[in-house]
């Protein structure tokens, strides 16, 4: 036998041992074939998201991917703390260092493969569940089923690279003269969960101020603010499970008629040392679970918000215009437009009116100019009521909800806008 097939058969015979691992890994494949999955969706391509949508999807993909990554790099250094007797016999019987280095390079390879395929194999599955509920959140009826070739091929490239990354990780973490220490390393007892009580105020403070400063946050403060806010609300996570939740136990402790009573003493005491265990895995949990919600979050809201934008910005189905030196070309076009509603069969309103071309705010800021007895025509046709305007007054209507001028100039009138 050589030492592969040594390798590949201590996957098998320790297959308990490595079954959290693998899971880990599993869902983790799971999860980023699913968001791959969705982002390169064939509706999406044909759809031409804006490209900073899609940068930010993409963006979120990898970041989605990285802490992906300090998840898994968190199981297998679970996993490794669980088999230091093991190394230290392995050390003991004749091994070298660098033998125990490629043992653990085959084995994480092996299982960051496996466990891409698996985790594709799962995504597969419920996929078309996955598809229907995106769909519906994105507004549409369905996002269609299909095969995911790219997607599938982010994931496993992205988990044998994850597993290589990983038995880089592992050389540094077993050392030869670490052999006493491995063979009892199961049976140290562990130490009290250290809390400072200056951290726990600093988590406080840095959740209240990026929470608040998140919720007041508007279209003028979110370039400024994303990037501080983002930093504060991550240190503060994982300060809230490694010191403000120790500090708060601690203080549970220390009252004495709470913490002696009845079997409050066993399980307060056990809940210090699980959270001190498991620190890490909530705040990367916590973390990749917010960067999943909130990039969903965004494309949905950006897609409930679409239709609106269309009924604000283009009220009518059709809209022709031209010079009065093509009026033929303009009757042209217009009868073309009819005859072709009316042999589908389509019930519409026609309007005809005059528009001005001036410039509001210099050359580059041209806007059209209607009367006003030609717009109140084209408002009823969609229902819309209009008020009799003042002398020298205009509606403007922009693509920009942000438009702040407050008069316009036409034929030497001071128009002033609503």
């Amino acid at each position: 036998m050589n030492f592969m097939e040594f390798a590949t058969r201590n996957v098998y015979r320790n297959a308990k041992a490595y079954f959290a691992y693998f899971l880990s890994s599993s869902m983790s494949a799971a999860l980023l074939f699913s968001f791959t999955m969705i982002i390169f969706h064939p509706k999406f391509i044909v759809l031409k998201l804006p490209d900073h949508m899609r940068n930010a999807l993409h963006i979120t993909t990898i970041i989605a991917y990285l802490f992906l990554c300090f998840f898994v790099f968190y199981s297998v250094s679970t996993f490794l703390k669980g088999r230091y007797k093991e190394f230290g016999i392995l050390y003991i019987i004749g091994l070298s260092k660098k033998q125990i280095q490629k043992m653990i390079s085959i084995e994480n390879i092996i299982i960051t493969s496996v466990s891409g395929i698996v985790g594709i194999v799962l995504g597969m599955v419920f996929s078309k569940i996955l598809l229907a509920v995106s769909g519906k959140l994105l507004g549409f009826n369905a996002l269609g089923f299909y095969i995911p070739v790219k997607a599938m091929i982010i994931t496993f490239v992205g988990f044998l690279i994850m597993g290589m990354l990983i038995s880089i990780f592992c050389s540094f973490v077993i050392k030869e003269d670490m052999v006493l220490k491995l063979l009892k390393g199961t049976k140290k007892p562990k130490a009290e969960p250290k809390s400072s009580i200056i951290l726990a105020i600093v988590c406080v403070i840095l959740l209240t101020a990026g929470y608040y400063m998140s919720l007041t946050c508007s279209e003028k403060t979110i370039a400024y603010r994303i990037i501080p806010v983002t930093i504060m609300v991550i240190v503060a996570t994982y300060l809230l499970f490694s010191q403000l939740s120790t500090f708060i136990i601690k203080v549970m402790k220390k009252n004495r008629s709470f913490y002696m009573k009845k079997t409050t003493v066993l399980w307060i005491s056990n809940l210090l040392y699980k959270i001190k265990d498991n620190t890490r895995m909530f705040f990367l949990i916590t973390i990749t679970t917010t960067i999943a919600l909130c990039a969903v979050g965004s494309v949905y809201a950006y897609w409930q918000d679409k239709e609106a934008q269309i009924d604000r910005n283009f009220p009518q189905a059709f809209f022709y215009s031209d010079t009065y030196e093509n009026k033929s070309k303009v009757n042209l076009k217009g009868d073309f437009i009819e005859s072709s509603l009316k042999n589908k069969a389509v019930d519409y309103t026609k309007d005809n009116g005059e528009m001005k071309f001036i410039s509001s705010r210099g050359e580059k800021d041209k806007v059209f100019a209607i009367r006003e007895e030609n717009y109140k025509k084209l408002a009823s046709t969609i229902n819309l009521n209009i008020d009799s305007f003042n002398k020298n007054e205009t509606i403007m209507l922009s693509y920009s909800i942000n438009y702040k001028k407050e008069n316009v100039i036409l034929d030497n009138i001071k128009l002033k806008i609503d």
